[in-house]
């Protein structure tokens, strides 16, 4: 019985070490939170009287990852979940009351990636990722959505790899299938540049072992639905329909490698677009909202492996 208990943890401490080796050339991030804040932003309205309306904005994420080896070194799955809580307060109640104003929406994403290594410098990966982005009243099936999208992706060299897909998501508030193209390089021992359309631009600088210095560029957002009953000014209800956010950020980081594997970084800049659009069941658009250019600040702690 020791015999076969000492067979068991050494063939389990052996697994986690080769996976530990096949996550660590892949690079993955394990586990992160991440808290974001917009101080203040002028809403221009569409759809509603011409008067001045500010709005501050707070988000916070947190991502696990579980990676799980299928065959060897060649084949991973990925479990990932990710819980996003987005908050947003008005300085003039008395104005905001006169309109629908969203404050606390969430979304919850679980997501099944499949990896294949197909030969030493090719891979091919598959995602399919349920989520639901709701204000978490009368929820029903309508606030859950499915995407999914794949990638081939080549290792040209330890410089050098670039990546090929698309994928079907509302990450940018409409569903629509979207060419995906991954590419990283490092061009010198202390520079790192990483571009994956449409989403982000990341270009990094190593000043020292332990901090690095860059600039980030990130598109992202959610297609909420709303379950609250609420009445419109010509007696029809809310309940059903839908907001559609999106937003770009872009501005300088620093990171800071606290200790081996765990990363603090600090991104502050522009959100350089900003949208938010309220349409009723009936998918009529109720009202158009942008928001001014103002400044953000994004405070991230991150638990990784590899690149």
């Amino acid at each position: 019985m020791k015999i076969s208990s000492r067979i068991l943890l050494s063939v389990l401490i052996a697994d986690l070490l080769i996976l530990f080796s096949y996550i660590s050339a892949e690079g993955l991030e394990l586990v992160s939170f991440s808290y974001e804040i917009v101080p203040e932003a002028e809403i221009d309205l569409t759809g509603v009287e011409e008067e001045e309306l500010k709005v501050a904005q707070q988000t916070f994420t947190a991502k696990l990852a579980i990676p799980v080896l299928l065959s060897g070194q060649n084949t991973m799955l990925l479990h990932f979940l990710t819980f996003r809580w987005l908050h947003q307060s008005y300085d003039q109640v008395s104005l905001a009351g006169q309109i629908y104003r969203p404050e606390y929406l969430y979304s919850i994403k679980y997501g099944l990636v499949f990896i294949q290594r197909i030969s030493p410098r090719w891979q091919f990966a598959f995602l399919l990722q349920p989520s639901m982005h709701s204000d978490f009243i009368g929820i029903t099936s309508e606030h859950i959505r499915l995407r999914a999208g794949f990638i081939f992706e080549k290792n040209v060299n330890g410089r050098f790899s670039y990546g090929i897909g698309a994928g079907y998501s509302d990450d940018f508030g409409d569903e629509k299938v979207l060419p995906v193209f991954r590419l990283n390089w490092k061009p010198g021992d202390n520079w790192r540049f990483k571009f994956d359309i449409p989403q982000k631009l990341e270009l990094w600088y190593l000043i020292s072992p332990r901090i690095r210095g860059g600039i980030e560029a990130k598109v992202t957002g959610a297609h909420f639905r709303i379950g609250e009953n609420i009445s419109l000014e010509d007696g029809s209800s809310l309940q059903g329909g839908r907001i559609k956010y999106s937003i770009l950020n872009a501005g300088p980081s620093i990171g800071f490698n606290i200790y081996k594997g765990l990363d603090l970084s600090i991104n502050a800049g522009r959100s350089f677009y900003r949208r938010l659009e309220l349409y009723d069941v009936d998918n009529n658009q109720l009202f158009d909202s942008k928001y001014e250019n103002s400044f953000f600040l994004k405070v991230k702690m991150e638990y990784n492996v590899g690149n």
